[in-house]
């Protein structure tokens, strides 16, 4: 009971189950498109620079007291 219940759990929360072998080929392979890695890397480029701006307005500088 307890292995049937820890193989169960995986497969309910693979969302492979819903689209079949078919359409996970076609984004594993589509993912290793140049095009794709261009967009990931704007992308945690604009996520970085959101996040430090955030930080920074939220982060005030001060002088080092002497």
């Amino acid at each position: 009971m307890n292995t049937t219940l820890l193989s169960f759990f995986p497969k309910l929360f693979n969302p492979i189950w819903l689209t079949g072998p078919i359409f996970d080929k076609e984004l594993r392979v589509s993912s290793r498109r140049r095009r794709n890695y261009v967009l990931r890397f704007a992308y945690v480029l604009f996520l970085t620079i959101f996040v430090v701006i955030v930080w920074l307005s939220v982060v005030k500088f001060q002088g080092t007291a002497a």
